[in-house]
């Protein structure tokens, strides 16, 4: 995919470069004005360098077609081909390394699965034995490109992936079940696998607010005033006036609102009932992962009941206090929790595929923006 010798040609003198203000930068005092200059120097460099190494990947699918990296990674709105939304390391799993091998070489995939051998990570994110599928941001959005060529694609009815040929999802509203609409609210039923808002490229237009938006096209820009993780299912409220958007937005701040989960759980629990008060962050270097961290962390309050246990998993209740990103997901899974991952779970646990974790929103309570009447709704699981 990449030439070692021209990779290490281009790198040279600008690496020079880069380092020569590093250095020039250790020793100077944040406030002299020479700083600010070297600093965004260093970063032009930088991302020059990025834009020329990505230049040099070449990859290869299974019509003989042959093209750079910059060509074949999907453009995302308002970019230019090999900017900075190219992610450092794309073409360098395993995934993409074998594909391109078999293309040069005239061979044609079966069939590929990556599994993890060695040691556990210090996040967890990576455990010996399991299986990761393609990673969102890096293997996967060129792997439509790669595999053209293949009986999937020999009937001509998918695109090889190229910028610009690209089609957007077609959202459909259909399958996104709507219990409750009036002039300014709208409640739904979001599917586990369904992003709560756009992600980043056209791959990840369809998302809840996507489709309440076609059905309710007056409403303002971003109805949604709380989200569930894409494969958490369960009800949202969203808004059709900036006015509804603004008082409910306020009462998700200000904690008046009411939320129940159901989760299914990897194993049995032997207690019945518990609070759970663990901090816990972002881990950097794994995003959107989230770790215990009893310094830097904010802290994150759940309340849990055991509702039933059989064939080796719990069924719990979950009534979360605060509203942190992946709350119940870390707090079920963390040694310093229920040591219990949700069944399914991406991220914590040993789930493998969009839609597969068992996390349900079952009941939301808030007040009506407009008449301030208590509004309460319930959905059971489909587990």
């Amino acid at each position: 995919i990449l030439a070692p010798k021209a990779f290490y040609a281009l790198i040279a003198e600008p690496d020079r470069e880069i380092n020569r203000r590093t250095r020039a930068l250790r020793g100077m005092d944040k406030s002299d004005p020479q700083y600010r200059d070297l600093f965004v120097e260093r970063k032009a460099l930088s991302q020059q360098l990025m834009k020329d190494i990505h230049a040099l990947y070449h990859l290869t699918n299974f019509k003989g077609e042959t093209r750079p990296l910059t060509e074949v990674f999907p453009q995302r709105q308002g970019s230019e081909k090999g900017d900075k939304n190219i992610p450092t390391g794309v073409g360098e799993c395993c995934a993409p390394k074998l594909l391109n091998y078999a293309a040069l070489n005239g061979l044609k995939p079966r069939g590929l699965s990556e599994f993890y051998f060695g040691k556990e990570s210090k996040s967890g994110q990576r455990r010996h034995g399991q299986f990761y599928p393609a990673c969102k941001e890096k293997c996967q959005p060129i792997l439509g490109f790669m595999l053209c060529g293949t009986e999937e694609w020999n009937d001509g009815s998918m695109d090889c992936g190229i910028n610009g040929k690209e089609e957007s999802p077609t959202i459909q509203s259909s399958d996104i079940p709507i219990i409750h609409s009036d002039d300014d609210i709208v409640v739904v039923v979001k599917p586990s696998g369904l992003l709560s808002v756009p992600g980043k490229g056209p791959e990840n237009r369809d998302c809840v607010v996507a489709r309440v938006k076609e059905m309710f096209p007056d409403g303002p820009d971003h109805p949604e005033v709380h989200r569930l993780d894409m494969d958490t299912s369960g009800l949202m409220v969203l808004t059709r006036t900036k006015e509804a958007h603004r008082e409910l937005s306020r009462q998700f701040h200000d904690r008046e609102t009411k939320k129940r989960y159901i989760a299914l759980l990897d194993g049995e629990l032997s207690e019945e009932s518990g609070t759970i008060k663990l901090p816990f962050r972002l881990d950097i270097d794994n995003r959107p992962r989230q770790i215990y961290d009893p310094v830097h962390g904010k802290l994150g309050i759940t309340l849990w009941k055991t509702l039933s246990v059989a064939n080796q998993m719990t069924r719990v209740e979950f009534v979360p206090i605060t509203g942190r990103t992946h709350q119940l997901r870390v707090h079920a899974a963390s040694e310093h929790g229920l040591k219990t991952p949700i069944f399914g779970d991406r991220l914590y646990g040993s789930g493998t595929a969009p839609g597969q974790l068992k996390l349900h929103a079952c009941f939301l309570q808030f007040r009506h923006p407009a008449t301030g009447k208590k509004m309460k709704f319930s959905s059971d699981p489909d587990f």
